[in-house]
């Protein structure tokens, strides 16, 4: 088995002891999922979680630009925006019931998504 240089191209021979036969190679390309190399990198860190009264997100490689907290059901209970050159923004939720939520973030490298718990 043999992979392509970004891990996403897979090359399989079959062998006839394992009860199939295979005349040519076969190759099979898989994509990642949208957003995912984006998670493995991401410079994104949200704290305090479980949060209380006030979310803190920071972003390292670039800055917030928004973002959004939905329920588990996707409705929308906030949105914020923010000005450029933010790396670092506060977020209030002490408003929000206790219970788990989404969070999206939108920054200039891309969109995150996160799971919080509201105490």
């Amino acid at each position: 088995m043999s992979t392509s240089d970004d891990n996403t191209a897979w090359e399989i021979v079959g062998n006839s002891s394992l009860g199939f036969d295979f005349t040519k190679a076969e190759t099979i390309t898989v994509g990642l999922p949208t957003g995912l190399n984006n998670i493995a990198s991401s410079s994104l860190s949200i704290y305090p979680n479980p949060v209380k009264d006030i979310l803190c997100i920071t972003n390292e490689e670039s800055e917030i630009q928004s973002v959004k907290i939905m329920d588990l059901s996707g409705r929308l209970l906030k949105a914020d925006s923010f000005s450029e050159n933010n790396t670092q923004v506060n977020v209030p939720v002490a408003d929000l019931n206790a219970g788990t939520y989404i969070v999206v973030i939108q920054t200039g490298s891309g969109t995150e998504t996160k799971k919080i718990i509201k105490m």
